[in-house]
């Protein structure tokens, strides 16, 4: 169309051309009508030409609100760009990078970007360029760039060949020139993350091959995948045979179905870990009690990947508040519970009463004549002739019933579950196998005898003295009437709601 267009215009112009030649020499061979008809064909084109014109003006508008549009981006991203020749010289750059240097746009023009790295790195980073000019797609170089006030900070370059430089002025552009497009990203925040990650993870390895506490990586079917040393001594397990061991199989059945539990809430989202005391059978059937910490760590898609697990022995440590235990509920010579521990029991079976109308009784017991054993033998014999009591009479007793010793020869005995008959006879048998039974001391055979009194828990009991001086009553009475014997005092209240 355009060819077509140009060849008339050629045509129209050689006509005028020709028709101006006559009308110097004084010769028309166009007729009025055809001078007429080639000065409208003239105006049209003319129009046609302003036309034209002002297309080209509107095209050059927009192609310069382009190219502001571009030179706005360029200057205003968020990394710098820059346009280096084969020698690393900065033909151009944005202001993003100049204000990364602290330095005008101007002062960069012609500067070697090496000038602006830190000391160290200025000779290898030279040596590293050229290849990378050479092949720049899918590399980066890490670098330390120095602005105007000597602040270091890092830097991360990536290129692309044949950059474009349209905002390269035309003048300085050489037609062979190959020219790269650098961009420089300031990675001082992902370094410091990196580094702070790394520290991290150095820590975290110390921890792991320090071997203070276990310290494993678990997968979602309960198997170990990567644990340490220490774990493999706490669990009592080779290392091969933990391997393909789960959790779960070493789980003391009791502790089982907690973890469960709490392993189901884990995988269900519901939680990002837990911690709780748990044992362990070990390879020798010996039982480890241990502490466990669980955290999840999720995949990128959010759902569980995998599960680590610290393991602190604490075997010692339960056993020390076992026998702390032991030591304050126990009586140290004969090894019954001592008062205070007993009368926290009765405290509590008195409120079992109280909610759930459970029955319960008590025997307030005393070793009659002791005062002369001491006297007669001594108080070895007097502790040994205890201690023999408290064996006879936990064997007669229940593995429901608590003996306890409440100071001297004077002890009680908790009869949960058991009504007014059921404790008479317990009493009464215990009572004969008392006397039946003598101790054997390191001073002779000595035979003892005990005054029993029995009472039942009522609901009008407001508290354990209120029992206990009931079945004190009955003690008392058993002992008036000649002791060696088993009195009973029943509340006069109804035990148990009508």
């Amino acid at each position: 169309m355009n060819t077509e267009r140009d060849r008339d215009w050629a045509l129209l112009r050689e006509r005028a051309e020709a028709l101006l030649d006559d009308s110097r020499l004084g010769v028309s061979t166009l007729s009025t009508i055809e001078i007429e008809r080639l000065i409208h064909d003239l105006s049209v084109h003319q129009i046609e030409l302003e036309l034209q014109n002002e297309e080209l003006r509107t095209t050059q508008n927009q192609l310069e609100q382009t190219r502001d549009r571009y030179a706005r981006l360029y200057h205003q991203a968020p990394v710098g760009y820059l346009t280096l020749d084969a020698s690393g010289i900065i033909r151009q750059t944005n202001q993003t990078f100049a204000s990364m240097v602290g330095r005008g746009r101007g002062e960069l023009a012609g500067r070697a970007l090496a000038d602006f790295l830190a000391d160290p790195e200025h000779d290898v980073f030279l040596g590293r360029f050229s290849a990378f000019f050479k092949n720049p797609e899918g590399k980066s170089i890490d670098v330390t760039l120095c602005n105007k006030d000597t602040h270091k900070f890092a830097a991360r370059l990536t290129g692309r060949k044949d950059a474009d430089a349209l905002l390269l002025p035309r003048r300085e552009l050489v037609p062979s020139m190959t020219l790269l497009l650098v961009i420089v990203q300031d990675i001082s925040q992902q370094k410091a993350m990196e580094d702070a990650l790394r520290a991290s993870e150095e820590r975290f390895r110390g921890y792991y091959e320090l071997g203070l506490i276990g310290m494993g990586i678990m997968a979602l079917n309960k198997s170990w995948v990567q644990f340490n040393d220490r774990l493999c001594e706490i669990l009592g397990h080779p290392r091969a045979e933990l391997a393909t061991t789960t959790w779960a199989e070493i789980t003391h059945p009791d502790d089982l179905a907690a973890e469960i539990a709490q392993f189901n809430r884990v995988l269900a989202g519901k939680t990002d870990g837990y911690t709780l005391d748990k044992r362990f059978i070990r390879r020798d059937s010996q039982t480890v009690h241990t502490i466990i910490s669980v955290r999840c760590v999720h995949s990128p898609s959010g759902s569980p990947d995998y599960l680590v697990v610290i393991v602190q022995d604490i075997t010692e440590r339960k056993a020390l508040e076992l026998e702390l235990r032991r030591l304050a509920t126990t009586d140290p010579l004969t090894d019954l519970a001592n008062r205070r521990h007993f009368l926290a029991q009765v405290e509590l079976e008195l409120e079992l009463l109280q909610r759930y109308a459970k029955p319960a009784a008590l025997l307030m017991i005393d070793l009659d004549h002791f005062k002369q054993v001491n006297d007669s033998y001594g108080h070895a014999a007097g502790d040994a002739v205890l201690r023999h009591f408290a064996t006879v009479a936990r064997h007669v007793l229940r593995k429901v019933d608590l003996l306890g010793r409440l100071g001297g020869e004077e002890f009680a005995a908790l009869l949960p579950g058991t009504d007014p008959e059921g404790a008479r006879q317990l009493a009464e048998r215990l009572r004969q196998i008392i006397a039946s039974s003598p101790a054997h001391t390191a001073s002779g055979i000595i035979t003892i005898t005990v005054s029993i009194g029995v009472t039942l828990f009522a609901l009008s009991d407001s508290a354990a003295d209120t029992v206990l001086a009931r079945a004190d009553r009955a003690l008392y009475r058993a002992k008036d009437e000649g002791r060696n014997r088993v009195e009973v005092d029943i509340p006069e209240l109804p035990l148990l709601p009508l």
